[in-house]
């Protein structure tokens, strides 16, 4: 599988949910794995994402990390590169991020046409 494969699943589902009712970072991290792994998508990201899923007792508050391989935090992992690439890479007529009115369901949605 690969991005291409993603692509389509969101185009035949017309959308695609990743997480909903959370948005402490463990959750969101795990969630995104999933992803991640299915879809066979950026090794790093798995890579980092191993490591923290698999020492969550070592990763509290902000998941601070000393781990060399990872770019500072969890939260930073989440927000400034895994939320970024899921948005680069969604089809076109899409966006990756949260529902209007609700911060905390994540995932691949339509975007809106102006009017």
């Amino acid at each position: 599988m690969g991005v291409k494969e993603l692509r389509n699943a969101i185009k035949e589902r017309e959308g695609m949910i990743v997480s909903i009712d959370t948005l402490l970072t463990y959750d969101l991290l795990f969630a995104t794995y999933a992803i991640v792994k299915n879809y066979d998508l950026n090794p790093d990201f798995k890579d980092s994402l191993d490591y923290i899923l698999s020492k969550p007792e070592e990763h509290v508050n902000y998941y601070n990390s000393d781990h060399p391989d990872l770019p500072g935090t969890a939260m930073w992992l989440w927000v400034e590169d895994i939320f970024q690439y899921f948005n680069d890479i969604a089809p076109k007529g899409y966006y990756f991020g949260n529902t209007e009115g609700d911060g905390a369901c994540f995932g691949w949605f339509r975007e809106e046409e102006e009017v």
